[in-house]
């Protein structure tokens, strides 16, 4: 007796196909598989922070130029390894895939696209425990705050002093720091001033075009500079030869 099909994760299916409806032949062009044969270059991106209207937003900006793809860290990786048997290359994405990544695919200009994709931030407020990508101060002023909080202030050593029914900051303060933690205090304070101090966005983490997956950073460099740092290698390789006691060709 045959035994029965093996069931697939609802979740894993829209990685291997999708379907536009009953009765209708699967559709290819939007999955992983399909992306890869479709598109030749991808860009790696980080969306941490960032939430669902702003993926959103982004999806409509790019429609007609690029698509983005998201999902499990574990389900791209195991598709990836199927396919590197017949595309070995395809494993330096699998060396890269940690956190919360997904891919945008395309067929235009890498730099310009990743441009396009990083310019959108959005505003967010400081919460307990976020990892600060950025210093934030408190500038000297009036707050809005009534007299009757004025113990939150010297709880946190704050100075400050009373100015026309309202608490006023006497000195600049640093309340958060680049790379920590926010404190409950500092997420605490920056929310009663009603402050938005960090803007979160995509981020671009690597390239992977025509078989090389490399960071980002290289989209930065012009061809003058490439020229240089070649030029550079070739005089390196050249005292090396002669060090050696190889002849040099120029």
């Amino acid at each position: 007796m045959a035994a029965p099909p093996r069931k697939i994760h609802p979740r894993k299916i829209k990685y291997e196909q999708v379907r536009s409806g009953q009765g209708y032949p699967v559709q290819r062009s939007f999955t992983l598989t399909g992306c890869l044969n479709k598109y030749k270059a991808l860009l790696i991106i980080n969306v941490d922070n960032v939430g669902s209207k702003q993926m959103s937003d982004i999806r409509h900006q790019l429609r007609g130029e690029a698509q983005i793809l998201m999902g499990k860290n574990t389900v791209i990786r195991k598709i990836l390894r199927r396919e590197a048997k017949s595309d070995p290359a395809l494993l330096g994405i699998v060396d890269v895939m940690r956190g919360n990544l997904g891919f945008v695919f395309t067929n235009g200009n890498l730099k310009d696209l990743r441009e396009k994709i990083e310019e959108k931030k959005d505003p967010a407020p400081a919460k307990t425990g976020l990892i600060a990508p950025c210093d934030v101060f408190v500038e000297p002023g009036p707050t809005g705050l009534d007299p009757g909080q004025t113990a939150f202030f010297q709880a946190l050593n704050i100075a400050t002093k009373i100015n026309r029914g309202a608490i006023e900051i006497v000195a600049r303060v640093q309340m958060c720091f680049e790379g920590e933690k926010v404190t409950a205090s500092a997420a605490g304070l920056l929310s009663k001033l009603k402050m938005t101090p960090f803007a979160f966005g995509i981020t671009v983490k690597y390239v992977y075009e025509d078989g090389s997956c490399y960071d980002a950073k290289a989209l930065d460099l012009s061809m003058d500079e490439v020229e240089m740092k070649f030029m550079r290698s070739v005089s390196q390789a050249s005292c090396l030869s002669l060090g050696l006691g190889y002849d040099v060709i120029t």
